[in-house]
């Protein structure tokens, strides 16, 4: 009965308590199942993912970059040739997008300031959700501009530039 007794205790001890609980579980993946991309009519589409890129998805742990990339591949004329998502950090308010050196591309830029806030936006749209803001970065540095966009600060998204759902 003493043992009983004592191994009672003993397991009651070693649960954890429901705020260890809570901070050991890992918090859900988040996929990207629906993508903004620009369009000739100069707005922003909304396009669902591939399979294949949600799937890439959830084997890298939910990191969004196989989804961005898609934007790239679906309207390749409104970025620089090359242009890929690097890497997708999200830090609580803001979302940080890695490009690669040819999303730098200074003349690609100066094809007017449509391209360049279509471009921009397909990206900040897609991941600026929940009050997030998207900061844009070339080799861990912020961007200052491309063309006439000021992007040194992170951006907040511009529904106004999505299409009108019917």
């Amino acid at each position: 009965m003493a043992f009983t007794l004592l191994g009672t205790i003993f397991l009651a001890s070693c649960r954890p308590a429901p705020d260890d609980v809570a901070q050991n579980t890992p918090a859900p993946i988040k996929v990207i199942d629906t993508i903004m991309v620009p369009g000739s009519d100069d707005k922003l589409h909304a396009r669902k993912v591939s399979r294949l890129a949600q799937d890439t998805q959830l084997k890298s742990g939910g990191n969004p970059a196989p989804a961005l990339d898609e934007i790239i591949k679906l309207a390749p004329q409104w970025f620089p040739k090359g242009t890929r998502i690097e890497d997708v950090k999200d830090t609580g308010g803001v979302v940080t997008l890695l490009l690669s050196p040819e999303f730098g591309d200074a003349k690609h830029w100066q094809k007017g300031e449509t391209t360049t806030e279509l471009a921009v936006y397909a990206l900040v749209n897609t991941l600026a959700k929940d009050g997030k803001k998207v900061a844009l970065t070339l080799e861990g540095k912020p961007i200052p501009s491309l063309g006439e966009l000021a992007t040194a600060e992170a951006l907040e998204a511009d529904p106004s530039l999505n299409a009108q759902s019917k």
